[in-house]
């Protein structure tokens, strides 16, 4: 039996997705940091660790479950805030749509019966967008409208060049 880094999240579309890199080269040069790779910016709804593939079958049928679509998002705060090598800095929301909220929810629920971990803190939608910074003050952010689509199972996997998140969900049966 083996396990993988696991963790759910909302892809980004590419338009968006290429905004965002712009704006987190436009932040970089200001707070240095490690960019974020364009392929791995998301939005994670849950992360849930090293979970054993025995597991994966249950929590592709808990993401059949979830909303095809969680509202649409308006990115508009620029934030961020200390781990344990620098500081993260993240585009996120200001606003949670209630569509989302109810997803997450139900979201934490399937994970709860299933066993898995739920955060206890406080969630704060967000992208990182920069790792190990140096401390920086949050502002207000271009406003960026997302509309939201399906949320995705994915893989991170730790390389010498920073992680890799692979989407799994519609790799295993």
């Amino acid at each position: 039996m083996t396990n993988k880094r696991l963790f759910i999240a909302l892809p980004l579309p590419d338009p968006l997705r290429h905004t965002i890199c712009n704006i987190r080269d436009a932040l970089h040069g200001q707070c240095q940091g490690r960019p974020v790779a364009s392929a791995n910016l998301h939005l994670t709804l849950a992360f849930l660790g090293d979970t054993p593939d025995k597991a994966l079958p249950d929590i592709q049928a808990l993401l059949a479950g979830l909303p095809d679509n969680y509202g649409t998002l308006i990115l508009d705060e620029l934030g961020c805030f200390r781990q344990q090598h620098g500081h993260v800095v993240w585009l996120g929301c200001s606003t949670i749509p209630a569509a989302l909220a109810a997803g997450l929810a139900q979201l934490q629920q399937g994970l709860r019966a299933l066993g898995l971990p739920v955060e206890k803190r406080p969630w704060q939608p967000h992208i990182t967008l920069l790792r190990d910074a140096a401390p920086w003050q949050a502002r207000l952010a271009p406003t960026l409208e997302w509309q939201t689509g399906a949320a995705g199972l994915y893989a991170s996997t730790l390389t010498p060049q920073g992680p890799s998140y692979t989407r799994i969900d519609s790799i295993y049966p």
